[in-house]
């Protein structure tokens, strides 16, 4: 029997707050810079903040949409192997981001 037959399109909608991650190579001491740590992730203060521009000026970003809603549906797109099941209903707000 297959598991996926039924499955109806937009069958699933998910509502939630979307994330931009942001991804960079950096060297060991920017991240001492920040107080930060290899191989880690932390919810960004105040004091993060210079980061970004820093970020943005000095090395290749990488920006990829995320957060828990969104990364729920990949994983459950994932596992169903069938286009169109699930759904993301999200708001972003403007945002100083480069062009792709």
């Amino acid at each position: 029997m297959d598991p996926r037959k039924g499955k109806e399109t937009g069958m699933l909608v998910g509502m939630g707050n979307p994330l931009l991650d942001m991804s960079a190579n950096v060297e060991l001491p920017l991240l001492n810079k920040y107080g930060l740590k290899p191989d880690n992730a932390i919810l960004a203060e105040a004091e993060h903040l210079p980061l970004y521009s820093e970020l943005e000026k000095e090395h290749k970003v990488d920006y990829v949409a995320g957060g828990a809603t969104l990364n729920s549906m990949r994983v459950g797109q994932w596992i169903l192997q069938k286009d169109h099941v699930f759904s993301t209903l999200e708001v972003l707000a403007k945002m100083n981001v480069p062009p792709h």
